[in-house]
């Protein structure tokens, strides 16, 4: 067997990937619903603890997880927003 027989196996060089997909024009226009909805998850979580009625941790966790992957989101779609294109 000779030694150049097997196939290479580099990625061509189309450069670095698109940065206009789908899921960042979706994250441009869904970040501030994205903000706002982690707010009202962090102020529902608040209400939860500060209430009359017995706490139950494991939804105010819920709540709190809920609201850092919201915000989260929403710092990604600021980011794809206010993008810098001029590659």
């Amino acid at each position: 067997m000779c030694a150049g027989w097997w196939p290479r196996l580099t990625r061509p060089a189309s450069g670095p990937p698109k940065r206009n997909s789908l899921m960042a024009k979706w994250l441009a226009r869904f970040s501030m619903s994205f903000l706002i909805l982690g707010g009202l998850l962090i102020y529902q979580a608040y209400r939860e603890l500060h209430g009359p009625f017995a706490v139950n941790k494991w939804r105010i966790g819920l709540y709190f997880v809920a609201a850092g992957i919201s915000i989260g989101l929403a710092m990604r779609g600021v980011q794809e927003r206010h993008r810098n294109d001029r590659d």
